[in-house]
C-alpha cells in the first residue's frame, strides 16, 4: 500500500498544499491513500471549508486522529520528523520543505535515523544538506487546487525579505518553492519579482522557465501554459517511478 501522511497544525501553508497537490496528482495514476492528522480536527475542517476543500473532494474522509502510521511505502514531508507522529515502512519518500534548510542551520532537529530505503526528493538547493539519499525533484501543482484559489491579489510584488516565512537566520532568507508566484501567474495575475543573490529553491524553480532569479522582472512573464507544462504532473514523474 502507498500512503501519504501529514500532521497539520495552524493555518494553510506550503506543506499542506504540497501534500494535497501530491495526493490529487498521484491518485490519478496509482492506488494511494491520504491521511491527515490535525492537532485540532474541528479547526482543520473549518480550514478546509474556507478553502473550498483545496480541490480535494474527499479530504474530510482523510482526516484521522491516529498518530502511528504503517504502510509498505509512505510519502510525507521532511516536516514530519518534528511532528508528534510515528511511522513504520519499508520505503520512505520525503518531499523537501523549508525544514531542510532550518535543520541545516541547526534551528530545528533532524534526528539521526536509519537512512536505508529513505529518499529525499528536493530541488538542487537542498541536495546533500541532509544525510538522506537525495534526488532532484520539483513539487507538482494540481489543477484541482489551483482552481479553488479565489483570494489571489491582482498584482503581486514579491521580495524575499518581505516574506516572514522566508526568514531563516541573521540576513538569510530562503524560499523553498515560491508557490504564491506561480499560483498568481497561473491565475492570470500580474507579478513583479525582485531578485536576490541567494540560490534557494525559488531560484531553481524560476530557472526551469529560463528566468534568472538574481535579476528583477517587473513584470515577471510566465504563461499559464508554461506552468502546466513544467509544474503539472505527467505519467513519467519521478514519484510515480518510485512507488
Amino acid at each position: 500500500m502507498n500512503l501519504i501522511v501529514l500532521y497539520h497544525s495552524g493555518r494553510a501553508n506550503g506543506v499542506l498544499t504540497s501534500i494535497i497537490d501530491l495526493y490529487n496528482n498521484v491518485s490519478k495514476y496509482k492506488d494511494v491513500e491520504l491521511k491527515i492528522a490535525p492537532d485540532d480536527i474541528g479547526k482543520f475542517i473549518l480550514l478546509c471549508k474556507r478553502n473550498h476543500y483545496f480541490g480535494c473532494e474527499d479530504i474530510l474522509s482523510c482526516i484521522t486522529n491516529e498518530t502511528h502510521f504503517e504502510a509498505d511505502t509512505i510519502i510525507t514531508s521532511t516536516k514530519t520528523f518534528n511532528d508528534p507522529i510515528t511511522m513504520k515502512y519499508n520505503k520512505l519518500i520525503l518531499l523537501d520543505s523549508l525544514d531542510v534548510v532550518k535543520a541545516h542551520y541547526g534551528l530545528i532537529p533532524m534526528p539521526e535515523r536509519e537512512t536505508e530505503n529513505i529518499t529525499l526528493l528536493c530541488n538542487p538547493a537542498n541536495i546533500d544538506l541532509l544525510y538522506f539519499d537525495s534526488k532532484e525533484y520539483y513539487h507538482k501543482f494540481s489543477p484541482e487546487r489551483l482552481q479553488t484559489i479565489t483570494a489571489a491579489c491582482e498584482q503581486l510584488l514579491y521580495m524575499r525579505n518581505n516574506k516572514e516565512s522566508a526568514y531563516i537566520i541573521d540576513e538569510v532568507y530562503f524560499e523553498n518553492i515560491g508557490k504564491v508566484i506561480f499560483e498568481a501567474l497561473y491565475l492570470g495575475k500580474g507579478v513583479g519579482y525582485y531578485g536576490d543573490e541567494i540560490h534557494d529553491g525559488l531560484y531553481y524553480y524560476l530557472k526551469l522557465f529560463r528566468i534568472d532569479g538574481e535579476r528583477d522582472y517587473i513584470p515577471l512573464i510566465i504563461t499559464p501554459s508554461e506552468i502546466e507544462n513544467t509544474l503539472f504532473m505527467k505519467d513519467d514523474d519521478l514519484i510515480l517511478e518510485l512507488i
